[in-house]
């Protein structure tokens, strides 16, 4: 029989990552694609739980949030919370530090059921923790050194919540929470890194914590989505070595992990290393992993077409101003795609209907 939930993860860049603002802090859709296809997905599987809210960006006005679903499950923080990203052993690879007594970091669930809250963390320094603004609880982030899981305790088990993470003590660098329902259906991590290469993301895979970090989330599938930064920051062939070993290490540590490869479409950036670069090149040396591999690879080219076309200033526009992300309408041609790529990867609910 299928499994009573299953779990997606979405690894990769910005193009992944978003923004991660809940619809209410903008006015309109969070970007790019995640969270309209986390929410179709959770409708047609069921819902197994929030996932995985990354902690970075606390104090941002623009890029804070963390999860798939930020309409749903978002922080936001106070105080001098410092922001690291991509070169973390986490599952995002992105962190936030304080060393100031009672900076804060809000979680807001707006979902229904909880049955466990995880918080990951890095060992030092002590928090206090509350919900929905009652008593305080203490909790001192030890363990070994590194990345460390610890499950919070008395959260709500019905309806939405507040959860407030204050500095107690020491420095404290805290990475993501977990949340989890126990009902039958499907679970999605954001796990984007915003400016992210293969190369940061091979320095994590080198790594044993964030392969830690990984097996804690129970992930069954996932799409790794890369390619922007990498034309930016690396040769195709480069890309290729480091995308190759990212893939050879995962299927040592997680061997029964269902995987997809993607790679970005070309932008119309104009910065002379991307000119001398075109996408096609690093397309084609993810085909080329995908194809070693035996996984299905996601190109999604011919979906968004030619730039001449596609771009910030083309006929039929499908990147934003920054020329390098897509903008609404690139949005939705990227979400058909990959919701495509998802279903082939997951066990078909139960009952093979739509649940709402």
């Amino acid at each position: 029989m299928p499994p009573a939930s299953q779990t997606l993860a979405l690894l990769g860049d910005s193009w992944v990552r978003g923004s991660g603002l809940p619809f209410a802090a903008t006015g309109r859709a969070p970007t790019y694609f995640v969270p309209e296809l986390a929410r179709a997905l959770r409708e047609r599987f069921g819902d197994a739980g929030g996932g995985w809210c990354g902690l970075s960006y606390t104090t941002s006005s623009e890029r804070r949030g963390g999860a798939a679903e930020p309409d749903r499950f978002s922080q936001t923080g106070t105080g001098s919370w410092r922001t690291h990203v991509r070169h973390q052993p986490t599952p995002d690879l992105c962190t936030s530090t304080s060393d100031t007594p009672g900076d804060l970091i809000r979680v807001t669930w707006r979902g229904d059921a909880t049955s466990c809250v995880v918080l990951h963390a890095f060992a030092g320094g002590a928090i206090n923790y509350r919900w929905n603004g009652g008593p305080w609880h203490g909790l001192t982030l030890g363990g070994m050194p590194g990345q460390s899981r610890y499950a919070l305790l008395d959260f709500p088990v019905e309806g939405a919540w507040e959860l407030d993470i204050a500095v107690a003590q020491g420095t404290v660098t805290l990475a993501g929470i977990e949340h989890r329902a126990d009902a039958p259906g499907i679970r999605i991590h954001n796990l984007g890194a915003g400016g992210s290469s293969t190369a940061d993301w091979l320095a994590a895979a080198r790594s044993g914590a964030w392969f830690a970090g990984l097996h804690a989330l129970a992930i069954d599938s996932a799409v790794l989505l890369l390619g922007t930064n990498d034309q930016r920051d690396l040769d195709a062939a480069q890309y290729r070595a480091n995308l190759g070993e990212i893939v050879d290490r995962m299927r040592v540590q997680l061997p029964s992990l269902r995987l997809t490869l993607a790679c970005s479409p070309e932008n119309s950036d104009d910065a002379p290393q991307r000119r001398t670069r075109p996408m096609l090149a690093y397309q084609e040396a993810a085909a080329a992993v995908a194809a070693r591999h035996g996984l299905a690879m996601v190109d999604l080219q011919p979906v968004f077409g030619d730039v001449a076309d596609y771009g910030h200033h083309g006929t039929r526009p499908l990147l934003d101003a920054s020329r390098l992300h897509p903008n609404a309408a690139g949005g939705a041609v990227l979400r058909e795609r990959m919701m495509a790529a998802c279903l082939a990867l997951l066990t078909p609910p139960p009952d093979c209907v739509t649940r709402r």
